[in-house]
């Protein structure tokens, strides 16, 4: 409730409230991620802390992204990535009604996919997969799951190990 009373009204003072509120969530769900990972499960997040440091960084200065990096940097790092690439002009046909405040404006969107392309060739912590998101959801899905495949198949075989 605190977050969607924030989202609407993002002034810079409630904008760091969230950032804050974002990290806080990320950190109550950190053991039950791990109690899943020590036990031999796939772990499979949607954006987890990158969208905090893309979306959250998007009008800030190097200093406050700096900020926000920090506060994440307790958090999970997965084996990869995956970037479902797609032009904010595209998005907004897609789905023209019913976006936040992060999603209503076509240029900061476009700022956004910017940013995650450069995470994507940055982060050298996470293996990333940039995959065109101007195919369908079929085409996709079966890209990530050929992406996913070799980790599953190391997975399966470390937890055959273990029994």
């Amino acid at each position: 409730i605190l977050c969607e009373t924030i989202l609407p009204n993002p002034t810079p003072s409630r904008k760091r409230t969230l950032d804050l509120l974002m990290a806080v969530n990320r950190q109550e769900n950190h053991d039950r991620i791990f109690n899943h990972l020590d036990a031999g499960h796939c772990v499979i997040l949607n954006r987890y802390s990158y969208s905090n440091l893309v979306y959250g960084s998007q009008e800030d200065c190097d200093e406050k992204f700096m900020w926000r990096n920090q506060l994440d940097s307790y958090a999970w790092l997965p084996d990869c990535g995956f970037l479902i690439d797609l032009p904010a002009t595209e998005s907004f046909k897609r789905k023209p009604n019913n976006r936040d405040n992060y999603e209503k404006d076509l240029e900061a969107l476009e700022q956004v996919r910017v940013r995650y392309q450069g995470l994507a060739m940055t982060d050298k912590s996470t293996k990333w997969f940039a995959l065109d998101g101007n195919r369908t959801e079929y085409d996709i899905a079966f890209e990530v799951l050929a992406h996913l495949t070799p980790y599953l198949k190391a997975l399966q075989e470390r937890n055959q190990k273990n029994v």
